[in-house]
Order: structure tokens, then sequence, then C-alpha cells
């Protein structure tokens, strides 16, 4: 069953594979609404601290990790977050960067639970579960 058809969005001049989803801290409360890119080469979702901010984290409570991005290796701190996409919920792990300027969705823990198709001609993302 088709979850949602999501456009795609202008970020920084380029139309991404971004869509509305709400994270929290807790099962059940205090979601926060974002936008996040889909990204099928990403192993991992990494969001920003500004974000972290928004959701009362303090990332250097989290687990530290080396990660690499475009702008070079840093530490991210791994938390465990509750993901709310439509009404779905999911559980995932997330790093958290200062290093970041987007919030990204990577394939560990999301794509377990969701078939997700690329119209890159149509600028669409498809979601399915």
């Amino acid at each position: 069953m088709i979850i949602a058809k999501y456009p795609y969005r202008l970020w920084s001049g380029s139309y991404l594979p971004m869509i509305p989803v709400s994270f929290s801290r807790h099962p059940n409360k205090d979601f926060i609404n974002t936008f996040c890119l889909i990204d099928s080469g990403a192993f991992t979702t990494a969001l920003s601290s500004q974000f972290a901010n928004a959701l009362n984290i303090n990332i250097k409570k989290g687990t530290p990790r080396s990660i690499a991005t475009a702008g070079g290796d840093s530490i991210a701190y791994e938390h465990k977050l509750y993901l709310k996409i439509k009404n779905h919920t999911i559980t995932l792990k997330a790093l958290f960067s200062d290093k970041l300027n987007i919030n990204i969705i990577g394939r560990q823990d999301f794509f377990d639970h969701f078939l997700i198709i690329f119209r890159q001609s149509k600028k669409q993302l498809w979601l399915i579960g």
C-alpha cells in the first residue's frame, strides 16, 4: 500500500527527495517536525546539532562515532529516536553532528520498514509500507 507520494523539494538550488517527518525522544509525545533528505547512499540517519537542540538533546551524552562526510571526517553522537511518518512510528538510531546543515535519513532502520521508490524523472519519492 502506498503511504504517500512526495514531490522533491528545492534545496540550495537542486530538487531533492526530502519528506516531512517528526522525531521524538519518547514514543508517544513531543514530536518535532522537520524535512529530511532520503539518502539511499547513506547508511545511518544523521541529523544536525541544531535539530538536537529542538529535541532538547545534549548530543555529547550519546555514543561517539567517527563519520565521513562531504566536509571531511568528524565525530558524531548516536542516540535512539522515534520517527513518525503519517501514522507509522519506528525506532531508529541517529547520529547528531555540528557539521550537518541538512537532516538525512539513511538506510539503517528506515529502509527495513518501507519500500522507497525514487521517481527521478518526475521528481517524486514514493513511500510504500
